[in-house]
């Protein structure tokens, strides 16, 4: 099955990214399939893209199948898996030769000379780099190569080789001095200073197919880069806290439409004092006649309790007459309990858990407001609509921000006697 991979590279054309060790192997598995090893230019390689897993493979195949045998004739005779035999003939031949063996043995000597190894492994310099700057945050200062050549030459458990340990203390000396314009110029930053100019076509920190001449001539266009990346990393942080307020907004808009869908399946609590005028086929005048609340001169009623105000409704051929006393609390107990159980379903509901500090507000509320709201409720005169009779909307509130004086100011949720 075929599988396609994204594959990156930075402002310097060298691979980086999740996906390079990857692609890198495969390349070192065309170049060992497709590559014959009679190559003996450098640049032929060089110029398919393949001049490092070509030279890594010729390296492996003089160590493991040429340094290990005495003569020639045992060599031609040790041909390599996969290695056509004269192919491997004319390998043997050219490495043979006395200006061959000069190179690797000056190659050799360099090698031990060398005293500054980094520890990064497969991971060269351009993509610790890239994982550098994916993983840095927006407000930080921009990676240079003095950060990257340190990464690389920094053990995993923190620690520092102890023939790198000098060069590491000066170089981070150094960094801590300059200001991070100067930190930006190849020509005068730590790196140079303690190690001195970069030759041979690779840049410290940079990569070690990246010249000199390559990084100063790209300067200005990374710092411009760097300003746009600064820019776009503000606009998605922008977009991203807008996108926050607009889902709480639907959050927010969602819990509003759940209450007043819980406040319609709620009006059966006022069934006893809720009707269709035309339910049982009543005329708009018996409407008028039946349906009207009256007040009553106070009167006694069977426990004592002055009656203030009488509705009588007409429920499917059943007339209910509702009291009310004369602190607007409906008679007998039986109504009053439903009407306080309805309630309490609404101060369950509807009023917000940061809306009180005080739980004697909710009471002060819920308590008295609500019953001279329903008291003064019950006196103004009814109206028709939509084919429903109703009383004026009680005092429920529904805070919409956290300035909103509960029971003074918000969205009136009408709950009617109809």
């Amino acid at each position: 099955m075929t599988s396609i991979m994204d594959i990156e590279f930075d402002s310097h054309g060298q691979l980086v990214g999740e996906n390079s060790g990857k692609l890198a192997s495969k390349s070192g598995d065309l170049v060992r399939t497709h590559t014959p090893i009679t190559f003996k230019d450098w640049r032929k390689a060089k110029e398919l893209g393949l001049k490092e897993p070509f030279r890594k493979y010729k390296g492996k195949l003089r160590k493991k199948y040429f340094d290990t045998c005495d003569t020639n004739e045992v060599r031609l005779n040790n041909v390599p898996d996969g290695i056509r035999r004269e192919d491997w003939a004319d390998f043997v031949a050219y490495e043979a030769t006395a200006t061959t063996m000069n190179i690797w043995e000056t190659n050799a000597k360099n090698r031990q000379e060398l005293d500054v190894y980094h520890t990064s492994g497969r991971h060269g310099s351009a993509r610790v780099a890239h994982m550098m700057n994916k993983n840095r945050k927006a407000s930080a200062k921009p990676v240079t190569r003095v950060d990257v050549w340190s990464e690389t030459h920094t053990c995993k458990d923190g620690s520092t080789l102890k023939i790198v340990a000098p060069i590491m203390g000066q170089v981070k000396r150094l960094n801590s001095a300059q200001t991070e314009e100067d930190s930006q110029d190849i020509l005068q930053d730590p790196l140079t200073k303690v190690l001195g100019p970069d030759k041979g076509g690779r840049t410290r920190g940079v990569g070690s197919t990246v010249s000199r001449t390559q990084v100063l001539a790209l300067i200005p266009a990374q710092e411009k880069l760097a300003e746009l990346e600064k820019e776009r990393n503000v606009k998605d942080q922008t977009i991203k806290v807008l996108k926050s307020d607009v889902e709480y907004l639907k959050s927010t808009v969602a819990d509003i439409k759940a209450m007043h869908n819980i406040f319609i399946d709620m009006y059966g609590f006022f069934h006893s004092i809720v009707m269709d005028p035309e339910r049982n086929g009543e005329s708009q005048d018996n409407r008028s006649n039946v349906d009207q609340p009256h007040i009553q001169k106070k009167r006694k009623a069977s426990r004592g309790t002055t009656v203030m105000l009488e509705m009588t409704k007409n429920w499917d051929g059943k007339v209910i007459t509702v009291e009310y006393d004369k602190k607007g609390r409906p008679t007998p107990r039986a109504v009053r309990r439903k009407i306080a159980g309805y309630e309490g379903a609404l101060a369950r509901v509807m009023v917000p858990l940061n809306a009180f500090s005080d739980w004697r507000k909710l009471k002060d509320f819920w308590g008295g407001q609500l019953e001279k709201d329903l008291w003064a409720t019950m006196q103004e005169k009814p109206f028709y609509h939509d084919k429903m009779l109703y009383c004026r909307p009680l005092a429920f509130i529904i805070a919409t921000s956290d300035e909103a004086d509960l029971g003074q100011t918000g969205h009136s949720l009408v709950i009617t006697l109809s």
